[in-house]
């Protein structure tokens, strides 16, 4: 039963965030989000960002948002290429703890900032 008119919210569901963990161990891995998730927790088991890219699919409704972030330690790392249904002002090789915030527009994720922490 829902008890908001556009159907997003469930009883029993959280409000808010929702994490999700991911951990990179390929390369050209696709993340597979929750329709709910607007925090992604990402690990990485290689040094060379190139070695491990990713992509993930569309988001579930116009203005979701989404943070990612890096929290392997170490020198490992990852990279989101800039293209496809991505669209950021250069690719993002993140280190320990940096962010990226995406808003879904209806066809691709938009950056909205970027922080080198």
């Amino acid at each position: 039963m829902n008890n908001f008119r556009d159907g997003y919210l469930e009883i029993g569901e959280p409000l808010g965030m929702i994490n999700q963990d991911v951990s990179l161990v390929a390369d050209d891995q696709v993340l597979i989000l929750n329709p709910k998730t607007s925090l992604i927790r990402i690990t990485s088991d290689n040094t060379t960002a190139t070695n491990r890219t990713f992509t993930f699919p569309g988001g579930y409704r116009m203005g979701q948002q989404l943070m990612l972030t890096v929290v392997s330690g170490g020198a490992t790392t990852c990279q989101l290429v800039d293209g496809g249904n991505v669209a950021l002002s250069a690719a993002w090789t993140p280190q320990l703890n940096d962010t990226l915030s995406l808003v879904w527009n209806g066809s691709v994720w938009l950056e909205q900032c970027r922080s080198d922490n």
